[in-house]
């Protein structure tokens, strides 16, 4: 810190991993990286300049170590958030986890800490929802007893989705029902356009929406063109793909869903696309 008198820092972990609905604990994989997201705000008349820094155990008892510079501005803003990236260690956070904030000199100024997570199993299979409203059949799914499905869901508000696409390693889909893109800062849709290229799947239901996706960055990656929207009952198209039905299903009331086109091939092979649009 600058001046005479240490900046004070303080703040709260906000997530390990990603939280699940099974529990309300936060969820991760033992040897996969994991979104860590803090908020530090420096207070007093000085700012502050120093580190993040995560310690745990590897496969034969060393501390591995991660560190991120961070620089906070003295004064009353908003907290800041801010993202770090480790592996989950081999011996798991079964006692929770705690991130120090290390100053110029290497003293801890402040420790923030969070309980103990879940560990996800390597046949497990793990959705996330960052729909503004929870997904009622992943929340009951995830709570089920019968994991005969190995599916597992969590959920967060798409400001918390991580800014490096190694950050969603652990993730197999993300499911978005009134994707708006403008939530996203563009390192956000870099890391979820980097996690797509390496076989994440998005799934976005975008009817109201679809035009402010369709003009988002997260464009190139869709495997259709949309060409506005349209109101309508009957859903042949939509349960004919999906579902594999013949008849149309039919609405009480009209829903809104994008009109889609076709792309070409070669727009499909450039951006090796795992991204859904369905209404």
């Amino acid at each position: 810190a600058a001046g005479g008198r240490a900046a004070e820092v303080t703040g709260r972990l906000l997530q390990v991993g990603f939280p699940l609905y099974r529990a309300g604990l936060d969820g991760y994989r033992i040897g996969q990286w994991m979104p860590i997201v803090v908020e530090l705000r420096a207070g007093g008349p000085t700012h502050f300049e120093g580190l993040l820094r995560v310690e745990q155990y590897d496969t034969d008892g060393d501390i591995v170590r991660t560190d991120r510079p961070v620089a906070l501005t003295a004064g009353l803003q908003p907290a800041r958030r801010i993202w770090l990236y480790a592996l989950a260690g081999s011996r798991g956070l079964s006692r929770g986890l705690v991130v120090q904030v290390v100053d110029r000199s290497g003293r801890t100024v402040a420790r923030l800490s969070k309980g103990p997570g879940t560990i996800l199993y390597p046949d497990e299979q793990f959705v996330l929802d960052i729909s503004p409203r929870p997904i009622t059949q992943l929340a009951e799914l995830s709570e089920s007893e019968d994991h005969a499905s190995g599916l597992v869901a969590g959920r967060i508000s798409p400001g918390l989705l991580p800014d490096w696409w190694a950050g969603l390693e652990m993730v197999q889909a993300i499911v978005w029902d009134e994707a708006d893109p403008a939530q996203l800062t563009r390192r956000q849709i870099d890391a979820v356009l980097g996690w797509i290229r390496r076989g994440g799947r998005l799934i976005i239901a975008a009817g109201r929406t679809a035009p402010a996706v369709a003009s988002s960055s997260l464009a190139p990656a869709l495997p259709v063109t949309v060409a506005g929207t349209l109101q309508t009952k009957r859903l042949r198209a939509l349960v004919l793909r999906y579902a594999g039905w013949s008849r149309p299903l039919s609405l009480r009331r009209p829903t809104i869903c994008a009109r889609a086109g076709p792309v070409s091939y070669t727009h499909l092979r450039a951006h090796e696309t795992s991204l859904h649009l369905v209404c």
